[in-house]
């Protein structure tokens, strides 16, 4: 198996499998807490008053300052969230992968991967694949691999927050029109209701927040945009390096063309004691925890525990 970032290296921290799909799982139903509170943001007060009755009843709380002061821990818990499912969702892709690979290997397989000739007549060798996006994404080290999740992760979160017709614009649309239109009456003569409007959080704080969370936004996007630039610009020259490399396997077959020997026996037992204990040490990998992930692993570990 060819080293993964995904796998942590002997004596490294990791989790199991197992653990990393129960820890996933917590790290979800977080996020969707804080999802359920965020979606439900509302900055008016709303009360009614009925025509002849002094008691003014509310219909409608708008959030306080201590609720409205936690908008960025919200934000950057669900971020965190994200962030750890992102990783590990695509650790245990990479295990699985591993494992799927192991299965599919017939000894034709094998013997090519490490580098063992089979004895078959030889073929001529078939272009070699173009890499594609995702393929130089792969290629990228533990810190850059996950700063490219974090920010599609936190881009994402803030997007979804603040976009049109998501939550803080929509609150924010009806603080607004809450104060250019604080009351509101429903019926006539005595069964005349009056619905007045007040802002739990003032417009200006409001419109600043929103300023700051659509300033972050971009700063994400502008991040991101620029690492998938320097991906692409990757990609372009790995394609290049293929080509290259694809010429110098033709030009290596007409050489090698007359190669053959027979050693079917011997290395279906070296296939067999491979697979045995490649399938062994698969089972015993732990995924890796990237270092900006071990507070969020050591909190999660914590609620599971206290649970």
């Amino acid at each position: 198996m060819k080293e993964s970032i995904f796998f942590a290296k002997p004596g490294e921290k990791g989790l199991n499998e197992t653990s990393a799909a129960h820890l996933c799982a917590l790290a979800n139903q977080i996020e969707l807490e804080n999802e359920t509170a965020l979606n439900e943001i509302c900055f008016v007060n709303t009360e009614v008053a009925v025509v002849g009755n002094a008691q003014n009843l509310p219909t409608q709380d708008g959030i306080k300052e201590d609720e409205f002061d936690l908008i960025e821990t919200r934000l950057t818990r669900i971020a965190k969230m994200h962030r750890f499912i992102a990783w590990f969702a695509e650790a245990r892709k990479a295990l699985e992968a591993e494992k799927a690979q192991v299965r599919a290997l017939t000894v034709e397989k094998w013997c090519k991967q490490q580098g063992i000739e089979y004895p078959t007549y030889p073929e001529q060798p078939s272009k070699v694949n173009t890499s594609e996006y995702d393929d130089v994404l792969k290629t990228l080290n533990v810190k850059e691999y996950e700063e490219y999740l974090g920010l599609q992760a936190t881009a994402a979160v803030f997007g979804k927050f603040i976009h049109p017709d998501r939550p803080m614009d929509t609150a924010r649309k009806a603080l607004h029109y809450a104060l250019s239109h604080p009351y509101k009456t429903r019926g006539e003569g005595r069964d005349t209701t009056v619905y007045h409007s007040t802002p739990s959080i003032s417009a200006q704080k409001v419109d600043a927040k929103f300023a700051v969370l659509q300033k972050l936004y971009r700063e994400y996007e502008q991040r991101l945009n620029r690492l998938k630039a320097e991906i692409r610009k990757k990609q372009t020259a790995i394609n290049v390096e293929e080509n290259h490399q694809s010429h110098l396997l033709e030009e290596q077959f007409l050489k090698e063309y007359e190669v053959y020997r027979t050693r079917v026996e011997e290395l279906n037992r070296q296939f067999r004691d491979w697979l045995l204990a490649e399938n062994e040490r698969l089972s015993k990998v732990k995924l890796a925890i990237p270092s900006s992930l071990e507070t969020t692993v050591d909190y999660l570990n914590k609620l599971a525990d206290n649970n």
